[in-house]
């Protein structure tokens, strides 16, 4: 199934992400996916934490609200910008809140699980063991590499076009997505689900390592690249720059559109990482099926949205005490020991059960 061309779309009023695959006539929907539900177990997990926000699309609007402050752009250019004008009584120790709330909240329901290590050259093989028998397709956003706690040979790393799009960390890929000639197509619907006004990424067409032609829509400004590759591709250096270089940008029009590029960059990794994840759920490819298809970093926001959208996850820091390097791996999988959510999900069952007798 990825290696169709993949397109996008959302209900926004529902909360219902639609995946397509194909060209023309021959497009089919794949999978339709309820945001509104994932939403909704969410809040009832984390009440404490998520307060008065009602939606999948305010929550999101939220969070990007807090990240785009967390790098730099003042909570007042936001409001110029008339950028998530709506949730401007939601500011950065808000969403330090949120997350500090929501990750104790799944360490408490043994949703992630911790583990401590000192590292030395080689890693450290208790760790490993811990996830030994375990095959991941990890899409690396940042943080501690992977030979400190995953087996080489069960671990490939994925490259997505999201990760075209926020270069912070090279890592030598194994797998790309969309696959080599394949177009990835996000609609504007999508992108208002998650948070955006005015956003959409058209035709982004994989023509090999770090090589995507692709047309994307940043709020009153349109992108485009062709047959360039991503060393030479201007685009990412002015639109999805980091803190310093987006800071020296004066024409509005471009530092609106950089703002919001940079507030993408990291959503977007996680974002098409769950794509992936989902068709790799409804393949028919055996050899797949026990993979698990995650992200790693060492973000705090990058994890809140993987455990927003149930996705696999590792986040890794690394501290100092005595001189000695001290390293914590957290990682996220609902299908851990859940008691939580299995008891939610029971309740939302019982009451269909009972209205089909009432």
């Amino acid at each position: 199934m990825a290696n169709k061309n993949i397109r996008i779309t959302a209900d926004v009023d529902l909360g219902i992400m639609n995946i397509y695959e194909g060209i023309g006539t021959n497009e089919q929907l794949v999978k339709s996916v309820n945001l509104k539900e994932k939403f909704d177990t969410f809040k009832k997990m984390h009440e404490k934490a998520v307060g008065s926000i009602n939606s999948f699309n305010n929550l999101n609007r939220s969070i990007n609200r807090g990240d785009c402050i967390k790098d730099k752009t003042p909570s007042a250019v936001l409001d110029n910008f008339n950028l998530f004008f709506d949730v401007n009584n939601f500011g950065l120790n808000d969403l330090k809140t949120l997350v500090h709330k929501v990750i104790e909240k799944c360490k408490e329901d043994k949703i992630i699980e911790p583990q401590v290590f000192t590292r030395d050259k080689k890693g450290d093989d208790s760790v490993k063991a811990r996830y030994a028998g375990l095959s991941f397709n990890v899409g690396f956003d940042s943080g501690l590499g992977l030979d400190n706690y995953l087996n080489d040979k069960s671990s490939k790393i994925v490259d997505t076009f999201g990760k075209y799009i926020d270069p912070s960390t090279a890592r030598d890929a194994s797998i790309e997505f969309p696959t080599k000639t394949k177009t990835l197509t996000i609609d504007e619907s999508m992108f208002n689900l998650l948070g955006y006004d005015n956003c959409s990424i058209n035709n982004a067409t994989n023509y090999g390592r770090d090589k995507y032609d692709y047309s994307i829509t940043l709020s009153n400004i349109n992108i485009t690249n062709e047959g360039k590759p991503r060393k030479q591709d201007e685009n990412i250096k002015i639109y999805f720059p980091g803190n310093k270089e987006k800071a020296k940008i004066n024409d509005p029009k471009e530092k609106k559109a950089a703002i919001i590029g940079k507030s993408l960059g990291d959503k977007m990794q996680v974002f098409i990482m769950f794509i992936k994840h989902i068709l790799n759920n409804i393949s028919k490819d055996v050899s797949q099926k026990n993979t698990i298809h995650c992200i790693s970093t060492c973000d705090e926001i990058v994890m809140l949205f993987c455990i927003l959208l149930e996705l696999p996850c590792f986040y890794t820091s690394t501290d100092v005490e005595k001189k000695v390097k001290v390293n914590e791996v957290l990682y996220y999988n609902i299908d851990n020991i859940n008691p939580t959510k299995a008891r939610i999900r029971f309740e939302e069952e019982k009451k269909i059960v009972i209205n089909g007798y009432e």
